[in-house]
């Protein structure tokens, strides 16, 4: 069902969605991610943690891989 993105019922197709929900502790356990406070700790970016207080950097750093 996730890799074909549809549901068939009785004979109608129905287009899916998955998502990965639950706490901010699930996921990171999920990812097999340590807990905030580790190095790399953000389930979304590769920020190390001796880099989180950087502001000098353009935000647009993030947005482009391999940051991304």
């Amino acid at each position: 069902m996730i890799d074909s993105g549809k549901l068939t019922v009785d004979g109608q197709d129905f287009n899916t969605e998955f998502y990965l929900g639950g706490d901010y502790k699930f996921i990171l356990l999920m990812l097999g991610l340590n807990e905030a406070t580790s190095n790399y700790a953000c389930a979304w970016c590769k920020v190390n943690k001796a880099d989180r207080w950087n502001i000098s950097d353009n935000y647009l750093i993030y947005n482009t891989p391999p940051m991304v």
